[in-house]
């Protein structure tokens, strides 16, 4: 009786390391899909601030007696726009630490 329920046991406790283990990849496979999303979202924004930095420079270069100098706005909008992408960075940075403690935590599950 003790063989089969120690067999019972063992199998469970498998059973619950291959659940947590198909977790975790749907976790990753999740936060990988997020990042990607975030990326494309970026890389579109970025592209239309380009756009429009290089629209705003062809207007300035047609212009020729204004000075090549950007507004007050632009700059606060191209400020904005890196301090952005910086805090993104940092975030995808840190969750992939995150990601990183977390497993090295399952190893050393004793």
């Amino acid at each position: 009786e003790n063989y089969i329920y120690a067999k019972k046991m063992l199998e469970n406790q498998q059973n619950q390391n291959q659940n947590q283990q198909n977790q975790d990849q749907n976790q990753d496979q999740q936060n990988q899909d997020q990042d990607q999303n975030q990326d494309q979202n970026q890389d579109q924004n970025q592209d239309q601030q380009d756009q429009n930095q290089d629209r705003n420079q062809q207007d300035s270069n047609n212009n020729q007696n204004q000075e090549p100098s950007i507004s007050p706005q632009q700059a606060q909008q191209m400020l904005n726009a890196i301090q952005a992408r910086e805090k993104q960075t940092q975030d995808k940075v840190n969750r992939e630490k995150a990601a990183l403690l977390k497993s090295k935590q399952k190893e050393k599950n004793w």
